[in-house]
């Protein structure tokens, strides 16, 4: 009769297992919830900033608000103007943006 050696797995490897699993978790939940109810925030400023997928937007309180968006939003950012009035729709929880709308065109005044 043979006997096996109980072979014993190191704690860390255990550690680099399990560490992940909750973190997942809280993305999974929130990602579900905001898709589940729909949580939206709308919010509307000037375009102060933008960049392939990053838009900034300067709030009313003065403070500039930074907002990646998906690839599918390219070509709008693209065609937005600094100083623009825009609306930017996002989900409460992980802040990805559904909608950006152009609100007014800027105006700029040639002396």
């Amino acid at each position: 009769m043979l006997l096996r050696k109980k072979v014993q797995i190191p704690t860390w490897i255990i550690l680099i297992q399990i560490i992940p699993l909750p973190i997942f978790l809280i993305i999974l939940t929130m990602t579900s919830l905001d898709l589940v109810k729909q949580d939206y925030v709308t919010i509307r400023g000037k375009l102060v900033e933008k960049k392939v997928y990053t838009v900034g937007v300067l709030m009313e309180n003065g403070k500039v608000k930074k907002f990646r968006a998906h690839k599918e939003f390219v070509k709008e950012i693209k065609e937005l103007k600094l100083q623009q009035e825009i609306e930017i729709q996002y989900y409460r929880r992980t802040k990805a943006v559904t909608q950006i709308k152009k609100l007014i065109e800027p105006e700029f005044n040639e002396h």
